[in-house]
């Protein structure tokens, strides 16, 4: 019995360590998200070490730094931390799409897609890998499968404006004005603000105006 009492006292003791550095692992990220968001970009990479020395499985955390170095535009951090953050959790679409996103800011479009296409099968109700695929069908010039994936991506998502945006764009590159500005104004309903909306539109509109000639 005096040993039984021991392991449940080790085990109490355990679970509520384990339960303080979770609590405190919450707080960190809250904080990095919020330095993150006011623009202090190292200060969120420092806090996300934090986590990590914390919690050395955090993916999440993991990924949130290649986000950061992405948004810096520092390629190769941003590669680093994305595949750690697949290697602790191989079924985690985000990672895969900044592992495009890394790729894609090298010129790699092979590999980019490649990571895209993995992310879309992982995450097969998620607007974001077909959007991005799109991005990369279009970037080649294959203006068609870009539509094709863009209307996934608004068909996964209503209220996905980057996803209606494209396909304005899209099909404005197509010479299909009309159709081009349905779209761009199905995304300014969602967000009459948005000012890639708004420059959209205003492209449309000049292409539409039988006296810009």
């Amino acid at each position: 019995m005096k040993y039984i009492l021991l392991f449940c006292l080790f085990a109490l003791t355990a679970y509520s360590a384990t339960a303080q550095d979770t609590a405190k692992v919450q707080q960190l990220i809250k904080r990095a998200e919020v330095s993150n968001q006011s623009g202090n970009s190292y200060g969120a990479i420092k806090i996300y070490l934090d986590v990590l020395d914390l919690d050395a499985n955090n993916y999440q955390a993991a990924n949130a730094l290649s986000g950061i170095y992405g948004h810096l535009h520092q390629a190769t951090e941003q590669m680093s931390w994305a595949k750690k953050a697949i290697e602790m959790n191989p079924k985690y679409a985000m990672a895969y799409i900044s592992l495009g996103n890394a790729y894609g800011s090298t010129g790699d479009m092979e590999n980019a897609e490649a990571n895209y296409k993995k992310a879309e099968e992982l995450a097969p109700l998620s607007p974001l890998p077909p959007y991005c695929i799109a991005v990369i069908e279009e970037s080649k010039g294959s203006i068609r499968d870009a539509i094709i994936y863009y209307k996934r991506s608004v068909d996964r998502d209503s209220l996905f404006i980057n996803g209606f945006c494209g396909l304005a764009v899209a099909y404005a590159r197509l010479q299909d004005y009309t159709t081009a500005q349905q779209f761009i104004n199905q995304a300014l309903a969602i967000d009459p603000q948005s000012s890639r909306a708004l420059e959209i539109k205003s492209r449309i509109v000049e292409n539409l105006d039988p006296k810009k000639d």
